[in-house]
Formats: C-alpha cells, sequence, structure tokens
C-alpha cells in the first residue's frame, strides 16, 4: 500500500494480529478490496462474478438462506456449477437487493451453448498443465526403468584377514553392482542372507589366498584340500530369482575380473582361465521361446488394460483431492473442456503405451507376432481405452485411493482369477516369520533395552498380522485351529507381558537376554531337533501316535535347553527358568489344546519311546516347527470345544 502498486494481493492479512488492530485493519481494508469470503460475512454487501458476469449481490446472511449453505465458499460454488445467469437490480433508495433471474428459455439456450462449445485457450492451458505434470514423471521413468539392479547388499566372512588374494577378491567387487557388507562370522553371515539383510553371504577360508596361490602355480598337481580351500563357498537368497541371477552373474564377472589381475601379475595369459566356449546366438526356438510367444499377448492386453486404468483414476483422483478440479470449474472451465483434456492427455499415453509395448517386445525381444501389426496396435489402443474409461469411472464414483486399488483389485481378479495368495514363497515367509517370533532357538537377538524391545514388539506383531493373513486364507481344520490358538497366544504374551510397560516379566526378559543371545548357538540345536523329529513324524504310520510324539518332542527339547544353558557361561538357573517361562508362554494354549495327557513329569512320554528321525540340511530344514505340524495335522478332524 505504501508503494501503491497497481495489484495488491492479500491472504489472511490479519492473522496473528490483536482483535482490535484486527477489526480497524480489516475496516480499512474493506474500502480496498474484498479478498476472503469468509471474512466477507461481515459486509453488508457481496457479490459474485463468473466469467465477467455478476451471479449473484446481496447481504451474505440473505444469500446463505436463499441457497441453504453454511458459508459464502458454499454460495459461490453451488452459484457456478448451476451455470446460471442472475441478473442483479439493485434499487439505490432502499438497501433492500432485488435479485432476478434471466429468462428460462434464455437460461437453458445459454446452458445448451456452454455444454457444446469449448473455449480452447482453456483447453489449451490444461493441457500445458498435464504436460508440465507429466514431463516430470516421464524423466523419473527413464530414469528407473530397464537398468540393472545395483548395489546389492552381499554379506562377507573372511577368515582369512591378512591373505593377499582374499583381499584383492573383495577390492575387485564393483560397489555398485553389489555392497560389502563385513560380518564377524559365517553364522552371522548368513543369518544376515535368511532375514532378508543381504542376497548373499560369501565365505573365504582361513587358508584362501595360499590354496589359491598353490593352484594357480600348478594346477594339474594341486590337491583336493587345496582345492576345497581356494573355494569362495556362497550362500544364496534365491527367493527372487531376478535379483539372485544377477547377484551370481556379478559375482562370476568380479571373478573375471580378478583373475585378469591376478595372472597379468603372475605373468600368465589371462584368457587361458577364461571359459572354453565361444556362444553365437543364431535366433530363439525351443520350448521356453514357445512358451514366451504364448504367455505374452495375455499379459500384455492385461498389462495395456490395467495401467491406463490405475493412471486416469489416480490422476482424477489427485484432482479432485488437491481441489484442482474445483479451482478450475470457478475459474470458468466447463465440464467439456476437463472432459477434453483427460482424454486427450490420457489417450496419448494409452496410445504411446501401445507402440512401446508391442516395439519391446515383438521388435527388441523378438517374440512372434503372426499377423498384422498394425490390427494387434488397434486391438491394444482400443483396449487401452476401455480400461481408461474405467479408471475415470472408479475416480468419479470412489472417494479415496484405497477404495480405488480394492476395486481395481476386483477387475483384476475377474480378468486373471490365476492368482494364488498360497503360493511357496509366501510360505517360507510364513516359515521364517514363526520362527523369528519364537526367537530362542534361532539367531535372532532377544531385545537388552527398551528401545531394542519397542522394535522387537512391533516386528513381532507385523509378523503376526501376516501369518494371520495365511491362516485365514490359506488353512483348514484342525492346521487353521492350531495355528489360529498360536497367534492368539503369542499376541496375547506380547501385549500383557513382554511389550507392557514396566511389567515384571519384562524386567526378568532383559535380565535373561543375554544369556539367549550368548548361547544361540546351543539353543538352535535344541530347536533343529524339534523340527527334525517333526519332519520325520510326518511319514510315522501309526496316526494315533503322531501327536503323543510332538508332545514328547517339545518336553524334550526344553530339556535340552536347560542343559545348554548350563554350558553357557551368562547363564544361570534363573535367567535359564525365565527363557523357559516365556517360551512356555508362547506355546501352553496349543499344548492344552493337544497333549491332553502328554505332559512334562509324566510317565506317559517314557513309555511311548523315541519318535522316528530324519537327518536334515541347513537347506532342506524349515526355519520353524510349523509347518511340520500344519502337514502332519492336515488328515486330522477339528477338535470340537
Amino acid at each position: 500500500m505504501i508503494h501503491t502498486p497497481a495489484l495488491l494481493m492479500l491472504d489472511e492479512p490479519t492473522v496473528g494480529v490483536d482483535s482490535l488492530i484486527r477489526c480497524r485493519i480489516w475496516q480499512h481494508l474493506l474500502d480496498l478490496c474484498q479478498n476472503n469470503k469468509e471474512e466477507a460475512q461481515g459486509a453488508h454487501t457481496v457479490g459474485f462474478i463468473y466469467e465477467g458476469k455478476l451471479l449473484a449481490q446481496s447481504n451474505p446472511i440473505e444469500l446463505q438462506h436463499q441457497y441453504q449453505c453454511n458459508t459464502l465458499e458454499e454460495v459461490y460454488y453451488k452459484l457456478v456449477s448451476n451455470q446460471a445467469d442472475i441478473t442483479v437490480h439493485i434499487n439505490n433508495n432502499t438497501h433492500r437487493d432485488n435479485m432476478t433471474t434471466s429468462d428460462n428459455t434464455a437460461h437453458l439456450h445459454n446452458t445448451d451453448v456452454q455444454i457444446l462449445c469449448a473455449n480452447w485457450r482453456r483447453v489449451r492451458t490444461l493441457l500445458w498443465k498435464a504436460w508440465l505434470r507429466t514431463r516430470a514423471i516421464i524423466t523419473i521413468l527413464v530414469w528407473v526403468m530397464g537398468r540393472d539392479p545395483n548395489r546389492m547388499p552381499v554379506a562377507i566372512y573372511n577368515a582369512d584377514p591378512d591373505g593377499e588374494l582374499a583381499k584383492q577378491f573383495i577390492a575387485t567387487i564393483d560397489n555398485r553392482q553389489l555392497q560389502v557388507v563385513h560380518y564377524p562370522s559365517n553364522e552371522t553371515a548368513v543369518m544376515a542372507v535368511v532375514d532378508g539383510q543381504a542376497l548373499m553371504a560369501l565365505k573365504f577360508g582361513p587358508d584362501f589366498s595360499n590354496a589359491m596361490t598353490a593352484k594357480l602355480a600348478d594346477p594339474l598337481r594341486v590337491s583336493d584340500d587345496d582345492l576345497a580351500d581356494s573355494e569362495i563357498r556362497a550362500a544364496v537368497d534365491a527367493s527372487d530369482q531376478v535379483l539372485a541371477t544377477f547377484g551370481q552373474l556379478y559375482l562370476v564377472q568380479t571373478f573375471y575380473k580378478f583373475m585378469a589381475n591376478h595372472t597379468k601379475h603372475i605373468g600368465h595369459n589371462p584368457l587361458a582361465y577364461g571359459l572354453p566356449i565361444s556362444t553365437h546366438i543364431t535366433h530363439g526356438s525351443g520350448g521356453a521361446q514357445y512358451y514366451r510367444n504364448y504367455a505374452a499377448p495375455s499379459i500384455l492386453i492385461q498389462i495395456q488394460y490395467i495401467l491406463p486404468m490405475i493412471g486416469q483414476a489416480f490422476a482424477l483422483l489427485g484432482e479432485r483431492l488437491m481441489v484442482t478440479l474445483d479451482r478450475d470449474i470457478c475459474a470458468g472451465v466447463r465440464p467439456l473442456e476437463i472432459l477434453i483434456t483427460q482424454l486427450s492427455v490420457h489417450g496419448a499415453h494409452v496410445v504411446a503405451q501401445s507402440l512401446l509395448s508391442l516395439l519391446v517386445t515383438f521388435y527388441f525381444y523378438g517374440l512372434t507376432m503372426v499377423g498384422d501389426p498394425a490390427l494387434a496396435l488397434l486391438l491394444f489402443i482400443i483396449v487401452g481405452f476401455n480400461g481408461m474409461l474405467t479408471g475415470t469411472l472408479l475416480a468419479l464414483v470412489y472417494d479415496g485411493a484405497a477404495t480405488i486399488m480394492k476395486n481395481n483389485n476386483n477387475i483384476n481378479n475377474n480378468i486373471n482369477n490365476n492368482t494364488k495368495e498360497c503360493n511357496i514363497r509366501v510360505q517360507q515367509k510364513v516359515d521364517t516369520n514363526f520362527g523369528r517370533i519364537f526367537t530362542i532357538g534361532t539367531y535372532r537377538k532377544m531385545p537388552e533395552n527398551v528401545g531394542q524391545m519397542r522394535r522387537y514388539c512391533q516386528e513381532n506383531m507385523d509378523m503376526l498380522n501376516f501369518i494371520k493373513n495365511y491362516t485365514d486364507k490359506c488353512l483348514e481344520h484342525l492346521p487353521k485351529q492350531v495355528s489360529s490358538v498360536f497367534i492368539y497366544t503369542e499376541q496375547k504374551t506380547l501385549f500383557d507381558t513382554v511389550c507392557k510397560k514396566d511389567s515384571k516379566q519384562r524386567r526378568d526378559l532383559f535380565k535373561a537376554s543375554p544369556c539367549a543371545n550368548a548361547g544361540a548357538n546351543e539353543f538352535v540345536k535344541c530347536h533343529h531337533n524339534l523340527i527334525d523329529a517333526m519332519v520325520a513324524l510326518k511319514s510315522a504310520k501309526d496316526d494315533r501316535l503322531k501327536i503323543p510324539y510332538v508332545c514328547c518332542e517339545y518336553w524334550k527339547v526344553r530339556a535340552c535347553m536347560v542343559h545348554s544353558g548350563k554350558r553357557v557361561e551368562q547363564c544361570d538357573n534363573k535367567k535359564v527358568d525365565t527363557i523357559l517361562k516365556y517360551i512356555d508362554s508362547l506355546t501352553d494354549n496349543v499344548l492344552d489344546l493337544l497333549c491332553g495327557d502328554y505332559q512334562e513329569g509324566t510317565d506317559k512320554c517314557y513309555r511311548l519311546g523315541d519318535a522316528p528321525r530324519q537327518a536334515l540340511t541347513r537347506l532342506t530344514r524349515s526355519k520353524s516347527f510349523l509347518f511340520p505340524v500344519i502337514e502332519m495335522l492336515k488328515d486330522f478332524p477339528n477338535i470340537q470345544g
């Protein structure tokens, strides 16, 4: 105001000001401009202008009463939405304003013209706004698509820290491909892979450098011991085949670079240590190629339908949630212009996606196309427009991203009902989570302070929710009952004891946790004995003895942990007893459900004899006893009660 600007824009000019001063300031500003609809509530007369036309002018209270709105902003939106032309006649001799509406016939005629006509300047503005938003998305898409996996974590245990060749090999690893993380022991490195913290674990033996030197010096006379010591033992997480394949490829590339550098250093020809195979690909054929040709069209059609549907739904939903759609309408943009913009922008996306899909699939990857490419492109475009219109409908009907995704999932399930929620990867994750929840008998650390306990409780609750979802969808009969009892018992234990602030059980567990962590190697052996016995029980001939054997094996594991705790320096009888009480709190309800008279301290287990055993390796043994029990109980009826 001091510099008398040509345009003065005020946004909440009296926020945070003393009420008396605010009143004086606003009284002065009323003479200059009226910029806020809510503060205009105290004005004598307000007017609403749309597209250069005065829609209404009257006292604020009368306007709210007439249009049945709570605020003046709602009055304005209602006037704009109705597209009504209201002619205002003001009587200068009285303080009352009389509002008259234009002729109904003229109003209907103007409305029809407005619906059928579009202002192309506004359409161009909307297209430019959409291009600015799309340009940023394309930049990000180009940056992330088509890139090889990089910086994948690799756990390394080097038992030959002073060996030159071991250090050279580790130094040859490209950190842009594999991110090296050193671990103090092979067990911790392998557990990092099991816990999902690393893609693979590499172990260098204590005599790796000397053995590798001997092998390179005279490969024809190298001993079996030197061959074994010169190996790099890798434990790979193969749950994601793509990452596992790339990880092993990077490892082979690292070995070739290491051999090239080292053989040059010792005066050998690097080509002599490569593979004696020269590959020349003539063309794609065979079973794998045939399967790709068979499966690719249906997958491409699904992608072509789903992506435009999600993209259009989220784009229009974002316009609604950010109120930009309301602002466009209030600025004079008509529904036809918005529809033209949406069809133009996302229609261009559909055409571009169709072209790129066909080009990449059938030209770059070489899949077979029998037919006219133009007809295939037309089919893709039609399917994409169908998905785009479905997404528009979803965005207009539903008001939240979660609701839209749920309905998208329903549509996807109708398109492809072969989605498996109980596949082997889900089972492996449930098995790992169940073992980690018990903690004792695995390499997972027990919490020793409040911060660790907070993370421990949160992780356990997340894992229990995952197991519960699997139980509800994938199990039935007695296995479902047993798993549900396990989940309920563990949730109750977490809420009532371990995760409860300042509980006695929580304090006792803090004291016993160093014992559990220090004796992990001993307790793991007891846990493995239980798993091995339960796996062997699946093939037992007498079904009536399976459950009694399970109960008796559990009591044996309990005794095993008592004896194991005596061999750990950080453990005493009280700490071991606390650990056993924690385990019992997780299993009591299931034991009551299944075991009956086969309890600890009775002679029934002694008379039953030893259960059958099956020796398992680390790769074949499950991470917990849950799935061996489930497999064993599948043929049993429900327990009524």
